[in-house]
């Protein structure tokens, strides 16, 4: 089976199954919001919250690793991302 994160916390809808989605602890528009940020300053924002929490994506990802084949990632098109 493969594994699937989507790292773009911006995107409306993804047209696939994730096993970890940004979007289930990080809300977007709510970050634009506090921080006073366009769409490009939310997103890069967003994805340093999550980064803070990242250890803690690693860990669910190798607690499956041997039953997986592929890790696949979606992340944001942005090219400063």
């Amino acid at each position: 089976p493969n594994y699937v994160m989507n790292l773009d916390p911006a995107v409306g809808n993804v047209p696939y199954s994730c096993n970890i989605d940004i979007r289930d602890s990080i809300n977007y528009k709510n970050v634009m919001h506090q921080y006073g940020l366009g769409p490009n300053g939310g997103i890069m924002t967003s994805l340093n919250l999550f980064a803070t929490q990242f250890d803690q994506v690693m860990g669910l990802v190798e607690k499956r690793l041997s039953d997986l084949k592929y890790v696949m990632v979606d992340t944001p098109g942005q090219i400063e991302v």
